[in-house]
């Protein structure tokens, strides 16, 4: 018998996603290890273009002309949630967003939940945040903590002193941004701040290569998400030797150094937080430089080396402990 196929199903959506470049990155990694791995879509010839790659694709009709119920392995966003019952054969689901996955089963009580499911074999994480979370509500499912890749040499680090005055901010929690921004602008109206004089870009539908761009340039970002899987664009922006601000909570804990943690809905905090950045730049931020380093170490911890040991570790043992 041939060996067991792997399918990560991917959304035809070509907007840039983290949590889709991170399943075509395990493909990728699968096949470079020597398993049989394939990025499933449903459309013929869609493959997702935001990004640099080649990874293995194939379409939905193509995959049911050789899918083996029996030995081959469907890997399925969390988002899916009771519509992953659907599904034949052996499962593996990819929580990227523990919020995401518990919302996708609406306000109800479940007669089943998908990770519960005999044919789930297995609970792919991308942070210890979502992990322990999974583990407290389902002690029985077989869960694995995932690490993502960060290119370091894409996201290439610049320090304080050739940054432009320009501030980035993602777009995810729009409520807390529009308080944050128009408290700002109110303020920078009555002569209070310098904000004015910045360019404030809102992270919306670029490249990673444009991304890579406008961090590389840019002093600040701000991320004021709290429901995060894996808060990779502050990853990229510590990677790129942004000064950040965010919410010190969930899987932010994990990674961002305590100078650019601030408590939830703290606008006074973070007003005034970045009013004195602004003010002070370029040449009164000397002793944010070693912040930016430490920020930068981090980062680099998020290795293509990592990322393989911790998938290839979780696939030879939910293959090995599978009852084909």
């Amino acid at each position: 018998m041939s060996r067991e196929r792997i399918f990560y199903f991917v959304y035809d959506d070509n907007r840039p996603r983290g949590g889709e470049k991170h399943s075509y990155e395990h493909v990728d990694l699968l096949n470079a290890s020597g398993y049989d791995a394939y990025a499933l879509h449903t459309r013929e010839g869609f493959r997702l273009s935001w990004f640099e790659n080649e990874t293995r694709t194939i379409h939905l009709e193509a995959f049911w002309n050789i899918y083996d119920k029996d030995r081959d392995y469907i890997v399925l966003p969390e988002p899916l949630g009771a519509l992953a019952f659907a599904a034949p054969g052996r499962r593996v689901i990819f929580n990227k967003n523990l919020y995401l996955g518990y919302a996708s089963l609406g306000l109800f009580r479940q007669a089943r939940y998908p990770f519960d499911s005999k044919n789930v074999v297995g609970v792919l994480s991308v942070s210890d945040h979502n992990l322990e979370h999974l583990r407290l509500a389902f002690p029985g499912a077989s869960l694995f903590r995932m690490y993502a890749f960060i290119d370091c040499d894409l996201f290439d680090f610049r320090p304080l002193a050739q940054k432009r005055k320009r501030i980035v901010c993602t777009t995810k929690a729009p409520e807390d941004v529009a308080v944050l921004y128009h408290t700002l602008f109110a303020r920078s109206a009555a002569g209070l701040n310098q904000i004015a004089d910045y360019e404030w870009v809102f992270l919306r539908s670029l490249s990673e290569a444009d991304t890579a761009r406008l961090l590389r340039e840019s002093l600040m970002v701000i991320s004021l998400s709290t429901h995060e899987g894996l808060p990779r664009v502050v990853l990229e922006a510590m990677a790129s030797g942004c000064l950040v601000v965010g919410y010190g909570t969930g899987p932010l804990k994990e990674c961002l150094p305590e100078e650019y943690r601030f408590q939830h809905d703290d606008f006074m905090g973070l007003v005034r937080h970045i009013e004195q950045i602004t003010e002070q730049f370029p040449k009164g931020l000397q002793h944010w430089t070693h912040i930016t380093e430490q920020a930068r170490r981090v980062a680099e911890t998020y290795t293509r080396a990592r990322q393989q040991e911790h998938l290839i570790a979780a696939w030879q043992q939910i293959c090995a402990s599978d009852t084909h």
